[in-house]
């Protein structure tokens, strides 16, 4: 008798140390996995004499990275402070730019792997487009040539994406946007590498929020 309650006390014990705890995110079955990231149907902008289209394909889901797992939150916006950026949000995948009718439909290249497209426009004589891409430390420029659609980064100051007003323009080639101010100190957020799983013993305990699930403390 003794014996088997040392041994039920060892149990409880274990199913007590494991009531929440983090496990690997896991990959769907190939099937689901395409058709979650199936290209979807692209938005069609067009510049101002509606000579050429640029077509942007977003995102079928939202990064993991841009989760809002720690940055602020200020006036119902996620924002991240170490990259001044909204956070939640899905941005593009790629774009492409087409002269209409008859036009090829030319895919933007020449920017950096691994990045997002948060927003694009045209510039006021139809053109180029200015590209706002996300990369690992932050937001930059790029224009991209209706010609070739090859991106080149136009400055190397981080943008300000926090507010929903991208640029304003001043004449044709001239802008005005919000840049990072240097040299502050923002908090480093960090990626969870699985979910957080808990397990329900049977009393009082606290439940993570949907968002507390993903952290990885």
């Amino acid at each position: 008798m003794k014996r088997f309650l040392v041994v039920l006390s060892l149990t409880l014990l274990s199913m007590s140390l494991v009531e929440a705890k983090q496990i690997p995110y896991k990959r769907p079955p190939q099937e689901i996995e395409e058709l979650v990231f199936t290209t979807p149907t692209p938005n069609p902008v067009f510049n101002s004499d509606i000579s050429a289209v640029m077509l942007m394909y977003a995102n079928t889901s939202i990064p993991i990275e841009d989760m809002p797992l720690d940055g602020l939150f200020l006036a119902n916006v996620h924002i991240d402070p170490s990259r001044y950026c909204r956070l939640r949000e899905k941005g593009f995948q790629y774009l492409t730019l087409k002269r209409i009718p008859n036009g090829e439909e030319i895919k933007v290249n020449g920017l950096p792997e691994g990045g997002t497209i948060k927003r694009a426009v045209w510039y006021p004589k139809g053109d180029k487009v200015l590209i706002f891409y996300s990369e690992s430390d932050g937001t930059y420029l790029y224009s991209a040539s209706l010609e070739n659609g090859k991106a080149l980064r136009v400055s190397n100051r981080r943008i300000n994406t926090t507010a929903r007003k991208f640029v304003i323009w001043i004449n044709d080639t001239d802008f005005l946007t919000t840049c990072v101010v240097e040299g502050g100190e923002a908090p480093v957020r960090t990626t969870p590498t699985g979910p957080i799983v808990q397990e329900s013993l049977g009393k009082k305990m606290r439940a993570r929020s949907v968002q507390g699930l993903l952290r990885d403390d």
